[in-house]
């Protein structure tokens, strides 16, 4: 594999585009039953199981990201996130099932930023934010920075961060919870390769903590390629697809790490976090 870094030249969508995603993303948030297979579905499954089994999947991907952040922290880093202002940037808020961990990303030391094309999504991610604000312990609100709540599509943003007022650099971790397979194709690759670049390129980390989290139903462990979790038709991608497109942005090899798995309404998702090798 080549993997000399490269810097890539895509767009963003166009305003139609995002506007069109934006309404999608907008109805099929207000579904109590987003996210549910559709076999499941036409099992007749209720509201109350469907909210059930999503409140355990958010709880097995934040405890999976909280100890994330535990390995790559250590006692200098604190200091050296708020000096340089680091930032997790999380894309896809989704209804929020997996959001309860920002009290970990303050200790920490970093800003958490919150990514996604919906308006309806920014509502809740804002309202829920706050309250995971007020339930911190006093010293722990003191060393809070403001999270940031950005209703952007993700292509697009990276096409252009200055928009949302981001410095990509400034990002140490960017957190994918079932993102991948919920856009193209086309733009799966352009948003991988691109993080890789931002995230892993020689100059971009010193500190050698950058990492991109996904977790994610991948065609390794289900051998179906399509499912209907997103609307439409989804498209699982293979855990070689995701490894190589981040190296390609790279421009060097990458690894998963402190891979875990959970059983989603009968698919197993992949929990891994991604760094340079």
């Amino acid at each position: 594999m080549n993997t000399k870094a490269k810097s890539f030249g895509f767009k963003a969508l166009s305003p139609m585009k995002q506007a069109e995603l934006a309404r999608f993303w907008d109805e099929r948030l207000k579904d109590p039953l987003a996210f549910v297979p559709k076999e499941d579905k036409a099992k007749g499954l209720s509201i109350t199981e469907a909210r059930m089994r999503n409140v355990l999947f958010g709880k097995f991907a934040v405890s999976y990201f909280k100890k994330v952040i535990a390995r790559l922290t250590n006692n200098s880093d604190f200091d050296r996130r708020r000096l340089g202002n680091k930032k997790i940037m999380a894309v896809g808020y989704g209804r929020g099932y997996d959001s309860k961990w920002l009290r970990q990303a303050t200790k920490a030391g970093f800003q958490t930023w919150w990514v996604d094309v919906s308006s309806v999504a920014w509502i809740w991610a804002m309202d829920n934010l706050r309250k995971q604000v007020d339930a911190m312990p006093q010293p722990i609100q003191a060393i809070h920075r403001e999270s940031q709540v950005k209703t952007f599509e993700i292509q697009s943003l990276l096409a252009d961060p200055s928009e949302a007022g981001l410095d990509v650099d400034s990002v140490e971790i960017w957190y994918l919870c079932r993102l991948l397979n919920c856009v193209s194709t086309p733009s799966a690759k352009v948003v991988l390769q691109e993080i890789g670049r931002t995230a892993f390129s020689k100059g971009h980390n010193p500190s050698k903590r950058k990492a991109v989290v996904i977790i994610n139903a991948l065609s390794d462990q289900n051998p179906v390629d399509t499912c209907d979790t997103c609307g439409g038709t989804s498209i699982r991608r293979s855990k070689r697809m995701i490894l190589s497109n981040l190296a390609r942005g790279a421009g060097c090899p990458v690894e998963a790490r402190f891979v875990k798995y959970y059983n989603y309404f009968g698919k197993i998702v992949t929990a891994m976090t991604v760094m340079a090798r």
